[in-house]
């Protein structure tokens, strides 16, 4: 029977610095049979990755976060100011789902859940973003709620 493969990842929280240990080494995150830490964390950074940005010609406009990939990531800070609208929900959903499909640690079966819900007042201006999605270690990854203010 074969073991299942668990991710190992540089301890790196999105929007922060290297994590070191005491020693000054780089810090690693793991997922263990009780948390999928390491996808957790990949899964955060995939959503909050900006892609290379394209105009109507299809040529390159902006930079990319990640150099080294350019069309990764799904672009959640893209959307923070604009007005939400049924198709910025649904842009949302769509480069989630499909950054998830393209990432390695997560399996496509079951198909992974992404939901958009407009806050309540007074957040009517934040889109709620949740993911749930299996590892290909059979592990189930929740995301609750990545929030993007938008412009209202």
């Amino acid at each position: 029977m074969a073991q299942a493969a668990f991710v190992t990842d540089v301890a790196q929280p999105y929007g922060a610095d290297f994590v070191l240990t005491y020693n000054g080494d780089l810090a690693l995150i793991q997922d263990t049979l009780d948390t999928p830490a390491a996808t957790i964390q990949q899964l955060i950074r995939l959503c909050l990755t900006n892609p290379v940005l394209q105009d109507v010609d299809a040529l390159s406009i902006g930079r990319p976060d990640n150099l080294f990939d350019g069309n990764s990531g799904a672009g959640l800070p893209i959307a923070v100011g604009e007005p939400i609208t049924p198709a910025l929900a649904n842009g949302i959903v769509a480069r989630i789902l499909a950054a998830l499909a393209n990432s390695p640690s997560v399996s496509q079966t079951p198909a992974p859940s992404v939901t958009a819900m407009q806050g309540a007042a007074p957040f009517q201006n934040v889109l709620y973003v949740s993911v749930v999605c299996n590892t290909v270690s059979g592990q189930t990854v929740v995301i609750p709620s990545l929030p993007v203010v938008t412009g209202g």
